[in-house]
């Protein structure tokens, strides 16, 4: 059995996700309008995103919402100090909990574990924002804007391991994608979730993680 102390968590697709993307793209298109007179800004938001996420993917490396913003500005003339306003607002404002998601965070924490956030994201104010509007405990952020490596990059989760002061064999890391699953490389535990990639444990949600957590320290949590 293994003595977990400290579970990584993915943020978009473990802990958060749309409640509706076209809501989401909704309020980016509005604000636009009437923040810069500018229709189409969640169009061009959408192309400029889908071509940094093709370098993102090849390098590893963030690209982080003030170029995705720059660029904006190029193309629009948006300011891309209100462009990175629009785009906050708007994903916070979409953003929902997953299943069990503050439940787990906050049942982890009173198992005595230590908790961290690790997320491919281009701007921490989208995780930071979410976890105050819905009211979760304070832990630890570990982000790809922040550290500039993205995920399956291992530079990311031995920040994150530093940060909780664990070793890799004391850790668990729980995602919804292969790159969440390059936690592995390093000897931590894997839980997938959701079925697209495989760990080695696997659920549905994370309603799930504890009792596959019991089952992999010997019932210990």
């Amino acid at each position: 059995m293994v003595a977990v102390r400290c579970v990584l968590l993915d943020f978009w697709g473990t802990v958060a996700r749309f409640g509706d993307e076209a809501a989401f793209l909704g309020e980016v298109e509005r604000l636009g309008v009437e923040l810069c007179g500018v229709a189409g800004l969640s169009n061009r938001y959408d192309e400029v995103r889908r071509c940094t996420n093709i370098l993102r993917r090849a390098s590893m490396v963030e690209i982080n919402i003030d170029a995705e913003a720059a660029l904006i500005e190029h193309y629009t003339g948006c300011r891309a100090d209100v462009v990175r306003r629009i785009i906050t607002k708007s994903f916070i404002d979409n953003s929902v909990p997953t299943p069990c998601s503050l439940e787990v965070v906050r049942g982890l924490l009173s198992a005595g574990l230590r908790v961290a956030i690790v997320s491919n994201v281009t701007n921490r104010e989208f995780i930071t924002g979410f976890l105050r509007r819905y009211g979760y405990p304070r832990i630890p952020v570990i982000s790809s804007d922040r550290e500039l490596r993205r995920k399956p990059h291992p530079y990311i989760f031995r920040r994150a391991l530093r940060r909780l002061a664990c070793s890799p064999g004391e850790a668990v890391m729980v995602g919804d994608e292969d790159n969440d699953m390059g936690a592995g490389e390093l000897g931590l535990i894997t839980v997938a979730v959701g079925g697209k990639a495989r760990g080695w444990a696997n659920i549905d949600d994370l309603c799930g993680l504890m009792p596959a957590l019991r089952s992999l320290t010997g019932g210990e949590r």
